[in-house]
């Protein structure tokens, strides 16, 4: 887990909209063929509860001004998942508490479509 210094800085988790609520919600509901992907995101959400920088932050110069405007967000993070797979989230703070804002997740392909469309 990766930290500031030493310390945690734990998180609140929110999605950035319904609809990435809803696929996280139907993970549940769509068998064994998706269950790990399901734990793995369970484990990351627990991850990001405890410290909103456990995940790795993607230099600016990687990620399209577009998508930055589009989420409104200043900064993007992933998650490593199993199979290549990666959590992207925002780590945001109204300066009493910080939210991981889960943009959404997917394999290599749909990463790299994300942060440079």
């Amino acid at each position: 887990m990766r930290t500031l210094g030493k310390k945690e800085i734990p998180s609140d988790i929110e999605f950035y909209d319904k609809d990435t609520k809803t696929s996280y919600l139907n993970l549940e509901k769509s068998g064994e063929e998706w269950l790990w992907l399901r734990k793995a995101i369970d484990k990351a959400f627990k991850n990001l509860e405890k410290n909103s920088q456990a995940g790795k932050q993607i230099p600016n110069r990687e990620i399209s001004n577009k998508v930055l405007k589009k989420y409104g967000i200043k900064t993007l993070w992933r998650y490593p998942l199993p199979n290549s797979w990666r959590l992207l989230y925002s780590p945001v703070s109204d300066g009493i508490k910080v939210l991981s804002i889960v943009l959404g997740w997917g394999d290599h392909k749909w990463y790299t479509e994300v942060i440079n469309p």
